[in-house]
Order: structure tokens, then C-alpha cells, then sequence
């Protein structure tokens, strides 16, 4: 394995985590606005 290959994979899973990361987190960051929104509503 080249060393080019090396840094273009490390590049590529860390593309992957972030993915992954923003396709978990975004809809609960969502939520928690949503969630916000209706207490402040409420109150």
C-alpha cells in the first residue's frame, strides 16, 4: 500500500464519520429545537 492511498483512505473514513455523525445527530438536534419551541410556546 502507497503511501498516497494510505492518506486518501484516512481522508475517506474520516468523510464517512462525519456522515455518519451529521445522519445521527441533525435529527435529534431537530428534535431538541422542536422540543424548545413548543415549551417556549407553552409558556
Amino acid at each position: 500500500m502507497s503511501h498516497e492511498s494510505y492518506i486518501y483512505l484516512d481522508y475517506h473514513l474520516h468523510t464517512i464519520q462525519f456522515i455518519l455523525l451529521t445522519y445521527i445527530l441533525y435529527p435529534n438536534f431537530l428534535a431538541m429545537i422542536a422540543i424548545n419551541k413548543r415549551s417556549v410556546s407553552k409558556a
